[in-house]
């Protein structure tokens, strides 16, 4: 009767050596319970100051694109001045010198090989009114050749 006594009480016998052997020691779990919550406590102070560096970054993004919109709105105005057909008119007559083809004045010479004082006086004649016809005429009073006169050319 005493081999089944065991069974009556539901005990158990372990060695003692095996049940030491399975349990950690209280310095053990104290350590990983410490690591824990110096672990949760770097967690609660890191999460809201990482927080705090993306929503600076988020301002001064948002800072960022409301100038770059506001330079845009500006390009987008230089370039509808610049499209402007008055505009375009006037850098073609300011920079290269362009004219309107009703502006355009036409100039017959006389044959200058013949006679040089013939041409020196067409080319005073025509340097009152400048051009570059006249331009043509000095340089060739200037060399003392003829060939630099212009063909004339007539509108329709």
């Amino acid at each position: 009767m005493i081999r089944n006594a065991e069974v009556y009480t539901g005990a158990t016998t372990m060695p003692r050596e095996r049940r030491s052997k399975a349990r950690f020691p209280m310095e053990v779990v104290g350590i990983l319970y410490f690591l824990l919550l110096v672990g949760s406590g770097m967690l609660l102070v890191w999460q809201p100051a990482r927080i705090a560096q993306v929503n600076d970054r988020v301002q001064n993004l948002e800072c960022t694109l409301h100038e770059l919109r506001l330079r845009n709105e500006d390009l987008k105005k230089t370039v509808a001045q610049v499209e402007a057909l008055s505009y375009v008119e006037k850098a073609a007559r300011d920079r290269l010198g362009m004219v309107d083809p009703s502006e355009i004045r036409t100039v017959s010479l006389p044959d200058t090989s013949a006679n040089s004082q013939e041409s020196a006086v067409a080319s005073g004649k025509d340097s009152q009114h400048g051009g570059i016809f006249s331009l043509y005429r000095r340089i060739a009073q200037i060399l003392k050749s003829g060939e630099a006169t212009a063909k004339e050319r007539r509108l329709p």
